[in-house]
């Protein structure tokens, strides 16, 4: 019978996925639902929140520039105020209407009323009044100067009656002043009517400095945000946009926008144009996605990360707790059996299915065969066993399974030279710590322990710690128990540097003193509480990681009690000091 050539197209992959390790496949299965939800989330993005970015962004836009419009009409009410009070003041009055016989000691007395009110009202560069007749008197700070042969002409003075008592906003009082060394003023002018009458007689400008417009927008300028002002739509103050207002200009519109950039570096382009000025505010704006999306939104979307790495990671804890740890575990039992003749039974709580019904009975085969070697286990043995479960404890399972798998991930992203470097490092480690099963070792070899333990966390955690080593090289041959350094290294990086969540340091001192070794672990991470060091010291410290131990065989070796001592600042470090003595002779 001939199998059609579309159902091995199918069955061929099938069949290499199948092939695959129960591992792989978990990663596999982990990838794929990753993907689905980066393509639902895309989905999610383009339908719901791509769509409302620009009315959210203009929206905000506009906000920003009707407040800059708010900021400026209040200093504006303030120089209306300050008019006011000017043109009420009775020494102002007389001036204006006590004709050509007027005293010079009275015009003085109007300029010192005008300083006065300068004083009050911060930021006034200068404060004008005029006659009818063209003869002014002024308070200036800033060198503000009229020019007679625009005070003569008719334009200004009439476009002020045509306002019928309301100020008008102009650069420089449409030529009138000019500072010489300050640059242009923005002047708020106004008819000085009779109060009884309501008759012109005279005219008010009140200048200031055209920096002053920073003040309105200053409070606005975050993050990527550029403002400027523009006086009949040419450049006045602030940064130049006069380009990017251009390309958006209209002759009818009070308010435009148009959206710029690509997805991650939009960006918003706008004017604005202030009622009843010749001002315009251009305003060039960042946005992100981030500000976007709404409280609710942000909930749904943290929901399902949550749902979808809770999912994930469920999925994967089931997988790898039910099938691929037991069986791993039973194949490592098994190995071991064959290649070294050691029974390692499988220590693992299984549900009564077929896993757990294979591991009985690899088990019960390990006791048949265990009972054929009881006579052969010899006193030295169970010495030589008990000693090797103690180093054991040292180094955690997850410690090689994090290694291996960091290395995995090294090799998928084809890093060959740091792959190679780090299995280099890894068996460098284990040759040390094995040291031909003694259980002392010379300094230089419990110290390269602790670089290659350090240098493989580097790989898996990243460049969050610097390791130091200040050591006398003469005591480099000086032989003390073995792995006393790694248990107390391990303690200091993962519940003194990794919580700080900043670069620390981890630094070993060995130095000679008093016929003593002393050994110093220090690290500069979240430090320990008096009464955290005070549990350890009495021994009251329940999980230990492996501290207790380490102790109790630095003890046994110096075979005194005083062998350590904590010091610690929470907050800021935490030092360990061993003391051993260089005159106890090798253990037989």
């Amino acid at each position: 019978m001939t199998v059609p050539s579309h159902k091995w197209k199918i069955e061929g992959p099938f069949r290499r996925f199948s092939s695959q390790q129960i591992g792989k496949k978990v990663r596999y299965l982990f990838l794929s639902i990753v993907a689905l939800y980066l393509v639902f989330f895309l989905v999610i993005y383009t339908l719901f929140i791509q769509n409302n970015m620009s009315e959210y962004a203009a929206q905000k836009n506009l906000n920003t520039l009707t407040s800059i419009e708010t900021n400026l009409t209040t200093e504006a009410e303030r120089m209306s105020d300050m008019s006011i009070l000017v043109m009420t003041n009775d020494s102002v009055i007389k001036y204006l209407t006590g004709g050509a016989g007027y005293q010079d000691i009275e015009s003085k007395e109007v300029v010192n009323t005008l300083y006065d009110l300068m004083n009050v009202f911060e930021g006034v560069s200068s404060i004008y009044i005029f006659r009818p007749s063209g003869s002014y008197v002024c308070a200036t700070r800033n060198m503000t100067n009229a020019f007679p042969s625009v005070m003569d002409a008719y334009e200004w003075k009439q476009a002020l009656l045509d306002r019928a008592g309301g100020y008008t906003i102009t650069l420089n009082g449409n030529g009138l002043f000019k500072q010489k060394k300050s640059g242009d003023v923005i002047s708020f002018m106004r008819v000085v009517n009779d109060l009884n009458t309501q008759k012109p007689i005279g005219f008010l400008a009140v200048n200031l400095p055209v920096t002053f417009l920073e003040q309105t927008y200053e409070d606005h300028i975050e993050g990527d945000s550029h403002f400027c002002y523009l006086y009949n739509d040419r450049y006045l103050y602030g940064e130049d946009l006069t380009d990017e207002y251009e390309s958006i200009a209209s002759d009818k519109a009070q308010y435009r926008n148009k959206m710029v950039g690509t997805w991650g570096d939009e960006k918003i382009v706008s004017y604005y144009r202030i009622t009843g000025t010749p001002l315009t505010i251009v305003s060039v704006e960042s946005f992100y996605s981030g500000e976007i999306i709404s409280s609710e939104m942000a909930v749904l979307l943290i929901m399902l990360v949550a749902l979808t790495v809770a999912s994930v990671a469920l999925i994967s804890a089931f997988i790898s707790f039910y099938i691929t740890k037991p069986i791993k575990s039973l194949v490592h039992s098994m190995d071991s059996v064959a290649k070294t003749g050691g029974l390692h039974k499988a220590r693992i709580v299984l549900p009564d299915d077929e896993i757990g019904h294979l591991k009985n009975r690899y088990n019960m085969m390990l006791d048949e065969i265990d009972t054929l070697f009881k006579e052969l286990v010899t006193k030295e043995k169970k010495i030589r066993n008990a000693e090797l479960s103690a180093l054991q404890e040292q180094i955690k399972p997850h410690f090689l399974y994090n290694t291996l798998d960091t290395l995995a991930y090294m090799a998928s992203e084809e890093k060959a030279p740091e792959v190679y470097e780090a299995i280099q490092t890894l068996a460098s480690f284990f040759t040390s710590f094995l040291s031909n099963g003694s259980s002392e070792v010379p300094v230089h070899t419990e110290l390269q322990i602790v670089r290659d333990y350090l240098k493989l966390q580097k790989y898996r955690y990243g460049d969050i710690f610097n390791d130091e080593y200040e050591v006398d090289e003469s005591l480099l041959d000086i032989r003390i128990p073995k792995l006393i350094l790694q248990p107390l290294v391990e303690n200091a990086l993962y519940h003194g540097v990794r919580p700080k969540g900043e670069k620390c340091i981890i630094r070993i001192t060995i130095y000679e003193k008093d016929g003593d070794l002393h050994i110093i672990v220090y690290d500069s991470g979240v430090g320990m509480s008096p009464e955290r060091i005070q549990q350890m010291r009495q021994r009251e410290d329940s999980d230990g990681f492996g501290f207790t131990g380490t102790i109790d065989r630095i003890r046994y070796f110096s075979d005194r009690d005083d062998v350590f001592s904590i010091r610690s600042v929470e907050g800021e470090y935490t030092e360990i000091e061993l003391v051993i003595p260089i005159t106890i002779k090798e253990k037989e």
